[in-house]
């Protein structure tokens, strides 16, 4: 369970900053449509957890995969790949659906900081010969760092109270392979009605909600 929700808040937490950062750097840079772009970059965030863990449990379905029919049609494999039954691919499926949901948050968050930094910095940086990715390592990226603090923060939070994304796609399965900290005290309480161990492990849950908390408010304080 400690495992598995680790594995998951770090790979999430990964996928989503870089894709979150990528969606917020297009948006930033984009001269038309801006207000269309963003309106359809916010349409997964707005959709219930439930209802995209479905979505996912669908699409890699086992029987009526539609990213098999996809991928076989494309001639990249010639046998179904049994997504949900396999507990690598079982929490590469989870952690793509979060990461769906979750990064159009993420890439607002940045958006706004990216808005924020003055563009004298990169016209500066353009005169003296800086390219591109000197710029990015440079200007924007110190500049985005106590946002990114903060989106990671919120998103710690998220992935360790992971719940309707792991039981409406896997379950927890295949054989506990995802099931993460909340919802085995979900299990616990309502499945087992162990309500003891149930309360323990929320509390656990809590307590280490609360001292990665204040890690990084610790760390935001010293960036300050």
């Amino acid at each position: 369970m400690f495992k598995n929700t680790a594995v998951f808040a770090i790979l999430s937490m990964t996928v989503e900053l870089f894709v979150g950062l990528t969606a917020a750097l297009f948006m930033n840079s984009a001269k038309r449509y801006v207000g269309i772009i963003r309106t359809i970059i916010l349409i997964p965030w707005a959709i219930p957890g439930i209802i995209i863990a479905y979505m996912f449990s669908f699409m890699f379905n086992d029987q009526l995969s539609v990213i098999n029919v996809i991928l076989e049609g494309l001639g990249l494999i010639d046998n179904p790949i049994t997504f949900l039954a396999n507990k690598h691919w079982a929490m590469f499926v989870v952690v793509v659906a979060d990461t769906w949901k979750q990064f159009p948050y993420i890439a607002l968050m940045l958006l706004a900081g990216l808005q924020t930094i003055p563009k004298e910095l990169y016209e500066s940086a353009s005169v003296d010969g800086a390219g591109t990715i000197q710029q990015f390592f440079k200007i924007t990226l110190p500049n985005l760092k106590g946002i990114i603090l903060i989106v990671l923060l919120f998103r710690t939070m998220g992935a360790i109270r992971i719940f309707d994304i792991i039981y409406g796609i896997t379950g927890g399965g295949p054989a506990n392979s995802t099931a993460t900290l909340l919802y085995k005290a979900y299990k616990y309480i309502f499945g087992d009605m162990n309500f003891g161990l149930g309360s323990a492990m929320s509390t656990i849950i809590t307590l280490l909600i609360m001292i990665l908390s204040f890690v990084y408010i610790r760390t935001l304080k010293t960036e300050d």
